[in-house]
């Protein structure tokens, strides 16, 4: 989360939920210089299209998930790369405090 509002353009960025037995990719991403006034979005979700958002904030609380939102399944959630770069790699190259 602290990456998502970091204000860095985190395009690109997939996950699955732990709990889905299809394993089906989602995508969010930050890119204010795609939409200035909603730079947060979220594709492959329950909105056909996906969807943009003014805020990290509204991202997370969006019940867009199979009628939940990422704040709600948060424990459930796989990283699969963060900004087009694996996770492992991201872990190593980007030191956020984990608190």
């Amino acid at each position: 989360m602290k990456h998502l509002i970091s204000g860095e353009c985190i395009d690109e960025t997939s996950f699955c939920f732990l709990d889905d037995p299809e394993e089906r990719e989602h995508i969010i991403g930050y890119a204010p210089e795609v939409n200035e006034k909603k730079p947060y979005w979220v594709g492959l979700c329950d909105i056909p299209g996906g969807c943009d958002f003014a805020s990290a904030d509204e991202l997370v609380s969006a019940e867009i998930f199979d009628g939940q939102s990422i704040r709600e399944r948060w424990k459930k959630i796989l990283f699969l790369n963060v900004g087009g770069v694996g996770i492992d790699c991201w872990k190593r190259c980007f030191a956020y405090d984990r608190e």
